[in-house]
């Protein structure tokens, strides 16, 4: 149990920060956010003849593996020309960025189900990982008894 833990996160939160700052230094704020959905599986032609209404930011979507679509629209400042621009989009779950009507990049930002599925993956990286030196260590051992027993039987010849 860590003693400081609110001390920690304090300092976790703030290192965050100051790292955000020097990644994307200048932030500017999208004109428009809308959504269409929940729907099956569609294409993308499909979807852009859904209906798209206003939605907020930090909205709760649901039911759980529902489908949603978001149309985004975004005013790049003008002296940003020349430089690289980066939509930050944390959905909390899967998401396929379309542009021109193709799928141009896939996210996958995670949420507590994708941080549970990563700390599975770790513990699994590190089970497989152990298991190897274990069977190194084992395989040495059979290798050095091997060898001085027939090192000893070379020796002593009967």
């Amino acid at each position: 149990m860590l003693p400081y833990r609110h001390y920690t996160r304090d300092r976790l939160r703030r290192t965050e920060e100051r790292l955000a700052a020097l990644v994307r230094p200048e932030r500017a704020a999208v004109d428009t956010l809308e959504i269409a959905g929940p729907v099956d599986r569609i294409a993308a032609p499909e979807a852009e003849a859904l209906d798209y209404a206003p939605v907020a930011l930090g909205a709760e979507l649901g039911p759980l593996f529902a489908t949603y679509w978001l149309r985004v629209a975004a005013t790049v400042p003008p002296h940003w020309a020349g430089a690289r621009v980066d939509l930050v989009a944390d959905t909390r779950s899967e998401a396929t960025l379309w542009a021109g009507g193709r799928a141009v990049q896939g996210l996958n930002s995670g949420g507590a189900a994708g941080y549970g599925v990563s700390a599975l993956c770790f513990v699994f990286v590190i089970f497989v990982n152990a298991l190897e030196l274990l069977v190194g260590a084992i395989q040495a051992y059979v290798f050095a008894l091997l060898t001085s027993l027939y090192i000893n039987d070379a020796v002593h010849l009967h």
